[in-house]
């Protein structure tokens, strides 16, 4: 089961300089593109499970199975399955072939920072909206609150609404 949280940031040295001080440690910077299927839907907003294939500037190919998400507090659970893959148009044609849709194609930069079992990832969206956010991830709503408390007036807990009133 995945654990995180999507916030709002302004100030993101202010919040490197938080991270740095609290032993966090940058672990890379990646540029990546998602693509999203569902099965009879068009839009994000409206599908309970989707599959992702992952294409990152590293060569690292993934696909995942997401489903339903609940949210508590802006804090989203779902459970994520991923698996490694060689040939991503490959796995484009078979979910065509049974029958899903691509509903989005997004690019997007991400710097992630990590410590212990708790990852800080900003994340900026340039295709095909332009959106920046902070995703952190963790093992426990407990976690994760502690480091918002941390950031504190620098974040915003927004969860899956930051997407609102965006492109699907």
């Amino acid at each position: 089961m995945e654990t995180e949280v999507k916030l709002q940031y302004n100030n993101k040295k202010a919040i490197i300089q938080l991270l740095k001080n609290n032993r966090f440690n940058i672990i890379k910077k990646i540029k990546i593109k998602d693509s999203y299927f569902g099965q009879g839907h068009s839009l994000m907003s409206d599908v309970n499970q989707l599959y992702r294939i992952r294409e990152t500037n590293e060569r690292l190919f993934e696909f995942t199975y997401k489903n339903k998400i609940s949210e508590k507090d802006k804090i989203t659970k779902r459970q994520e399955i991923n698996v490694s893959i060689d040939k991503p148009v490959a796995m484009h044609k078979i979910l065509l072939s049974l029958g899903c849709r691509l509903i989005k194609e997004n690019y997007s930069e991400k710097e992630i920072w990590e410590k212990d079992n708790i990852r800080l990832e900003f994340i900026k969206n340039k295709k095909p909206q332009k959106i920046k956010f902070i995703e952190i991830e963790g093992i426990s709503n407990k976690a994760i609150s502690k480091l918002i408390n941390l950031l504190g007036a620098y974040v915003k807990p927004v969860g899956e609404k930051i997407f609102s009133n965006k492109t699907n």
